[in-house]
């Protein structure tokens, strides 16, 4: 239906879409940053960028789960919803602990000293913990919520809702998938602006700058993490394929393996290690095959 009049139905200046101060110099006392010296000057500027990268994220899952969202559950299910927004809540919630992990700090002083406290806070233990199962999660399924959209767009009636959606200034000329890789590609982004920090710090000669360096290396290991957890989805679904696709034929001379027929490639936490293809060869005749190798967990 064409006359959907979604604008209509939004909130004006939601506060949690309000874009944040982009330069560090309009956040601070300008008689204070003249005092500084200028390697100081860009040290500071690097925390700034990684916080308002941080604020930045959290306005993107925001605009999802407080714009697209509610807007999309109004014509569609349940189960549809929760594939475009694959563990929305969860990384929503783990990213605005960073983020305010990160305020806290700066809003303690006109400038922050050292922040290697709260980011070993959140890189270790349980923060670390939280931030590996939501993005392990979203990144996982980006791809299938990607397919999503592209399907539901076949219909009018969600085409011209998703029109009228990425039109609003709050996403500034951005679309649906655009925000999905945006988030998918978060932490990897946040891997440069620690080594540009930690290296600032140690030419600086500052205490900390061994815990940064940890940091840096600990946010490296993150993203890996991550993208393992991407990984051993993909050789899920593609065992869970096998498996759908697989049909046990045994000779009747083979009486004693019939439990192979009900062979279950995915029990005892199976994962699928090898994939290929391979050709069998024998009496003149060939045929196509495909090989797995499966461990355990």
């Amino acid at each position: 239906d064409d006359s959907l009049n979604v604008v209509g139905d939004l909130p004006t200046d939601i506060p949690e879409l309000a874009l944040p101060e982009a330069a560090w110099y309009k956040t601070i006392n300008k008689q204070t940053m003249r005092k500084m010296k200028k390697e100081e000057r860009e040290r500071q500027e690097i925390i700034h960028e990684l916080a308002i990268t941080q604020k930045h994220h959290v306005r993107t899952l925001n605009l999802l789960d407080l714009v697209f969202k509610p807007q999309l559950s109004k014509y569609l299910s349940e189960d549809v919803i929760r594939d475009l927004f694959p563990g929305l809540d969860d990384l929503l919630a783990a990213s605005k602990a960073f983020d305010a992990r990160l305020e806290r700090k700066r809003s303690a002083s006109s400038t922050v000293e050292d922040i290697s406290d709260v980011l070993l806070e959140q890189l270790t233990g349980e923060g670390r913990a939280e931030l590996l199962r939501a993005y392990g999660k979203f990144c996982s399924l980006h791809m299938n919520a990607l397919e999503v959209f592209k399907d539901q767009m076949r219909k009018k009636n969600i085409r011209y809702l998703l029109k009228e959606l990425h039109s609003l200034k709050d996403c500034q000329r951005l679309t649906l998938p655009d925000f999905y890789q945006s988030i998918s590609q978060h932490l990897t982004k946040l891997v440069p602006v620690m080594h540009r920090l930690a290296k600032k710090t140690e030419a600086l000669k500052l205490p900390h700058t061994a815990r940064l360096k940890e940091c840096a290396e600990k946010f490296l290991d993150l993203v890996a993490s991550v993208d393992k957890a991407v990984s051993d989805h993909e050789k899920h679904v593609q065992l869970l394929s096998i498996q759908n696709r697989l049909e046990v034929v045994l000779p009747k001379s083979l009486k004693n393996y019939n439990h192979l027929k009900g062979l279950s490639l995915i029990a005892h936490n199976r994962t699928l290690r090898k994939r290929g293809d391979a050709i069998w060869m024998g009496n003149g005749k060939q045929m196509s095959m495909m090989c797995g190798v499966c461990g355990v967990h």
